[in-house]
């Protein structure tokens, strides 16, 4: 679960609450949000109070947090903690209001989650015009996707080729044994030249996810009677990868 599920897991555990009695800015639950904060006391608005609580409670760095929202987007800025949006981090109207970024709907305007909002904590949509966003560095971009593989590290399959253009490399391949041709693996080589692979494969995959991968390692290894090495890559721009059928042993790589 990434920190962003946490916040919005958080946040919408929370949807319902009210202030007791309306409009007090007090009640059971506004004075745990309040009580996050450096202010004493209680009675006073707590949209900014809210997000605090919720991030807390995720484990997302509360460092700009205030409950004004005007020092929460200065100190955003001198941190360098105002980005783009992203879903978990806080939309800030300066010395007015803030809520935290579910999701977008169109540009410029997000669904979100707030309290101090009707006199609890409810969902709005909101546009995004002459806001501050407040991201955590644990709200930062996420890494990119991978790819997950498998490696035999006693296969040694044999390369035939290279060739210049991939013509000459399948008109050789025509050539073969039909057996020969059906177990024949295209590869190009890092000089960019075209060449294939015989004998038992070296490498198994990708698959876009661990636990695919691992489910044909099971497979795999009783196969073949020996270990196989898991590793992963930066996923290409596009890539066909097996998603969970054992039996769909990847691409040879």
């Amino acid at each position: 679960m990434t920190a962003a599920d946490k916040v919005l897991r958080v946040a919408e555990a929370e949807l319902g609450v009210t202030e007791e009695p309306p409009g007090s800015n007090t009640g059971p639950s506004v004075r745990q949000y309040q009580q996050a904060t450096s202010l004493p006391g209680t009675g006073w608005p707590w949209c900014a109070a809210f997000v605090e609580w919720v991030w807390e409670q995720a484990g997302v760095s509360t460092d700009a947090c205030s409950p004004s929202t005007a020092v929460m987007a200065a100190v955003a800025r001198r941190l360098g903690w105002d980005g783009d949006p992203a879903p978990g981090a806080a939309v800030v109207w300066p010395g007015v209001h803030t809520g935290i970024l579910v999701a977008p709907i169109s540009p410029g305007v997000w669904a979100t989650i707030e309290g101090n909002t009707a006199d609890g904590v409810h969902r709005r949509t909101r546009s995004l015009t002459g806001t501050v966003i407040v991201r955590p560095p644990e709200l930062g971009d996420p890494p990119p996707p991978r790819v997950f593989l498998l490696e035999d590290p006693a296969a040694r399959p044999r390369l035939v080729g290279p060739w210049r253009t991939r013509v000459m490399r399948d008109r050789a391949i025509s050539r073969l044994p039909r057996a020969q041709q059906d177990r024949a693996r295209r590869v190009t080589t890092p000089a960019g030249r075209h060449a294939f692979l015989l004998g038992p494969r070296r490498t198994y995959g990708p698959w876009v996810t661990v636990d695919a991968r691992d489910q044909a390692r099971a497979v795999l290894e009783d196969r073949l009677g020996r270990r196989l090495r898991p590793y992963s890559r930066p996923a290409p721009a596009q890539t066909t990868a097996t998603t969970g059928v054992p039996e769909g042993l990847g691409k040879t790589t």
